[in-house]
């Protein structure tokens, strides 16, 4: 069959671009003057006829013009869309703007990058710390950037443009973990000196120390309603606190070994955790009850994330696995 001949086959951009990329013929042809642009124009006109007007998810949603359509098409591959070069040493996280429109990159060659997200253009280089960036975290509103480093300080900075807004002093260890509450108002941060710190993100004040745990705390996260923050550590508990008061509401105990992960679930009632014990557990984050146990890796559980509906709960591990698990009601 003529790549051109059925439309259905022009719109299903991802078969589309496998052929432009993979086979020799179609890749030639690809590269033809006007091909994207007829492949646009079917687009479109597949989908004022179909019956169903709404666009499959496999099929870009926002290209504006056809060049944009190649783009998206070809991203869809699962192949490299964009290599974003600049770093000096290892990239030790990514985050986008809330947005999408902007990727921040942290390393540790002391520095955080700014890039477009769309172009792979490099909008910003944020320096000023002295020590490996370790922790990066965008506001809701995108207008500011969180880091955290190793020279014990974190640093908020002008998400456009890249301007140091301050320097947050008070850990006397690495940050390893950034958080903002959902409202934006507060900056929550942990470190290797055992505690976790509230920070006004308007003011810059210092609002509470968290003390009690034994040692690092490693990961810091809000509920989604941002009255409870989660702290997780190297002693092997997760602890729950009162976001404004910073009152210790319940530690959960039950693991065996280090705490690497945690996550709350999108309605706020369990909080996921993830141990070198190799398990993960679920807990109820309002009455503090262990509700689950999730054992089934053979290396420690590194990473615990939610589907955006709460029902499954997948875990990465250094067994080289990763895992999906139904979440109980």
């Amino acid at each position: 069959m003529e790549l051109v001949d059925n439309v259905m086959a022009q719109l299903q951009c991802n078969e589309v671009a496998k052929l432009c990329t993979i086979d020799k013929a179609h890749r030639d042809r690809c590269n033809a003057p006007g091909f994207w642009e007829q492949q646009y124009r079917l687009r479109h006109q597949a989908s004022a006829a179909a019956a169903n007007p709404a666009v499959p998810s496999i099929w870009p949603q926002k290209s504006g013009n056809s060049e944009e359509y190649r783009d998206e098409c070809l991203f869809v591959t699962g192949k490299s869309h964009k290599t974003l070069e600049g770093h000096t040493n290892d990239v030790n996280s990514v985050a986008f703007s809330p947005d999408g429109r902007t990727l921040a990159t942290i390393s540790e060659d002391r520095t955080a990058k700014l890039w477009d997200a769309q172009t792979g253009a490099l909008k910003e280089t944020l320096e000023g710390h002295t020590n490996q960036v370790c922790s990066v975290a965008f506001s809701p509103d995108g207008l500011t950037l969180a880091t955290g480093s190793k020279d014990h300080t974190a640093k908020l900075w002008n998400a456009q443009t890249g301007a140091l807004k301050e320097t947050l002093r008070g850990h006397t260890g690495q940050v390893c973990s950034v958080a903002f509450s959902p409202d934006g108002r507060t900056l929550a941060t942990s470190s290797y000196d055992r505690t976790a710190k509230l920070w006004d993100a308007q003011t810059y004040a210092l609002n509470e120390t968290l003390q009690g745990h034994t040692n690092v705390v490693n990961s810091v996260a809000f509920s989604p309603d941002g009255r409870t923050l989660a702290t997780s550590s190297w002693d092997s508990t997760a602890k729950l606190w009162d976001a404004q008061t910073g009152a210790l509401n319940a530690t959960l105990q039950g693991h065996f070994g280090r705490l690497f992960s945690m996550a709350f679930s999108p309605d706020g009632r369990t909080l996921a955790t993830g141990s070198y014990d190799r398990t993960a557990k679920l807990w109820d984050a309002q009455t503090y009850a262990l509700k689950e146990t999730l054992r089934g890796h053979t290396n420690l559980v590194n990473s615990v994330a939610f589907s955006p509906d709460g029902r499954t709960l997948a875990t990465g591990s250094r067994d080289h696995t990763a895992k999906l698990w139904a979440v109980p009601a």
